[in-house]
Protein backbone atom coordinates (compact mmCIF):
# COMPACT_ATOMS: atom_id res chain seq x y z
CA UNK A 1 0.00 0.00 0.00
CA UNK A 2 1.52 3.22 -0.93
CA UNK A 3 2.32 5.86 2.04
CA UNK A 4 1.65 9.52 1.64
CA UNK A 5 4.81 11.95 2.21
CA UNK A 6 2.68 13.21 5.44
CA UNK A 7 2.80 9.01 6.78
CA UNK A 8 6.23 9.28 5.47
CA UNK A 9 6.65 12.05 7.69
CA UNK A 10 4.93 10.28 10.67
CA UNK A 11 6.98 7.22 10.48
CA UNK A 12 10.49 9.06 10.88
CA UNK A 13 9.10 10.75 14.11
CA UNK A 14 7.90 7.88 15.71
CA UNK A 15 11.78 6.68 14.88
CA UNK A 16 13.01 9.52 16.46
CA UNK A 17 10.56 9.71 19.55
CA UNK A 18 11.23 5.81 20.25
CA UNK A 19 15.21 6.46 19.88
CA UNK A 20 15.47 9.50 21.59
CA UNK A 21 13.02 8.26 24.64
CA UNK A 22 15.99 5.15 24.11
CA UNK A 23 18.68 7.94 24.86
CA UNK A 24 20.22 6.74 20.94
CA UNK A 25 20.61 10.95 20.25
CA UNK A 26 22.02 10.32 16.71
CA UNK A 27 19.00 8.12 15.19
CA UNK A 28 16.72 10.72 16.50
CA UNK A 29 18.78 13.39 15.11
CA UNK A 30 18.77 11.56 12.27
CA UNK A 31 15.36 10.26 11.75
CA UNK A 32 13.88 14.02 12.83
CA UNK A 33 16.19 15.24 10.32
CA UNK A 34 14.39 12.62 7.47
CA UNK A 35 11.10 13.94 8.85
CA UNK A 36 11.71 17.27 8.13
CA UNK A 37 13.55 16.72 4.25
CA UNK A 38 10.72 14.98 3.51
CA UNK A 39 8.26 17.93 4.24
CA UNK A 40 10.80 20.49 2.47
CA UNK A 41 10.68 18.54 -0.29
CA UNK A 42 6.85 18.51 -0.41
CA UNK A 43 6.75 21.93 -0.12
CA UNK A 44 10.03 22.31 -3.00
CA UNK A 45 7.87 20.54 -5.06
CA UNK A 46 4.43 22.21 -4.74
CA UNK A 47 6.19 25.89 -4.25
CA UNK A 48 9.34 25.59 -5.93
CA UNK A 49 12.22 27.30 -4.52
CA UNK A 50 15.22 25.75 -5.58
CA UNK A 51 16.54 23.21 -7.82
CA UNK A 52 19.01 22.19 -6.18
CA UNK A 53 17.13 19.54 -4.66
CA UNK A 54 19.02 15.90 -4.83
CA UNK A 55 19.07 15.74 -1.11
CA UNK A 56 17.10 16.64 2.32
CA UNK A 57 20.41 18.68 3.35
CA UNK A 58 20.72 21.08 0.08
CA UNK A 59 17.26 21.24 -0.12
CA UNK A 60 16.94 22.04 4.13
CA UNK A 61 19.84 24.94 3.73
CA UNK A 62 18.01 26.57 0.16
CA UNK A 63 14.87 26.85 2.69
CA UNK A 64 16.81 28.22 5.57
CA UNK A 65 17.89 31.36 3.45
CA UNK A 66 14.49 31.62 0.88
CA UNK A 67 13.63 34.94 1.45
CA UNK A 68 9.84 33.43 1.01
CA UNK A 69 9.90 31.53 4.28
CA UNK A 70 9.63 33.83 7.78
CA UNK A 71 12.53 34.22 9.71
CA UNK A 72 11.50 32.17 12.48
CA UNK A 73 10.78 28.97 10.40
CA UNK A 74 14.05 29.73 8.79
CA UNK A 75 15.80 29.51 11.71
CA UNK A 76 14.09 26.48 12.79
CA UNK A 77 15.44 24.94 9.16
CA UNK A 78 19.13 26.16 10.15
CA UNK A 79 18.83 24.25 13.44
CA UNK A 80 18.02 21.00 11.79
CA UNK A 81 21.06 21.46 9.75
CA UNK A 82 23.40 21.74 12.91
CA UNK A 83 26.36 19.78 12.62
CA UNK A 84 27.19 17.83 16.13
CA UNK A 85 30.70 18.69 17.67
CA UNK A 86 33.40 16.11 18.45
CA UNK A 87 31.34 14.95 21.60
CA UNK A 88 28.20 14.32 19.13
CA UNK A 89 26.06 16.86 20.77
CA UNK A 90 24.01 19.80 18.93
CA UNK A 91 24.31 23.32 21.08
CA UNK A 92 22.34 22.89 24.29
CA UNK A 93 18.54 23.46 24.19
CA UNK A 94 18.05 22.18 20.71
CA UNK A 95 15.59 19.60 20.12
CA UNK A 96 15.35 18.48 16.50
CA UNK A 97 12.24 16.49 17.13
CA UNK A 98 10.11 19.77 18.22
CA UNK A 99 12.02 21.26 15.60
CA UNK A 100 11.08 18.77 12.82
CA UNK A 101 7.17 19.09 13.96
CA UNK A 102 7.16 22.74 13.70
CA UNK A 103 8.25 23.19 10.35
CA UNK A 104 5.83 20.00 8.91
CA UNK A 105 3.44 22.61 10.60
CA UNK A 106 4.51 25.08 8.52
CA UNK A 107 4.29 22.93 5.27
CA UNK A 108 1.05 21.66 5.92
CA UNK A 109 -0.67 25.58 7.23
CA UNK A 110 1.05 27.02 3.57
CA UNK A 111 0.78 24.31 0.92
CA UNK A 112 -2.71 22.43 1.60
CA UNK A 113 -4.21 24.61 3.67
CA UNK A 114 -3.53 27.95 0.91
CA UNK A 115 -4.22 25.52 -1.99
CA UNK A 116 -7.77 25.26 -0.55
CA UNK A 117 -8.13 28.64 -0.44
CA UNK A 118 -7.35 29.39 -3.85
CA UNK A 119 -4.13 31.19 -3.14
Amino acid sequence: MPTTWQDEIEIELQIARKAAQDQMGGRSRVAARRAAGIAVREYNRLKPFTQNSYNYYNLMVAFSTHPSIPDEIQQVARRLCQRVNEQYNLPEGYDLITDAEILVEFVNDHTYVSAKKGE
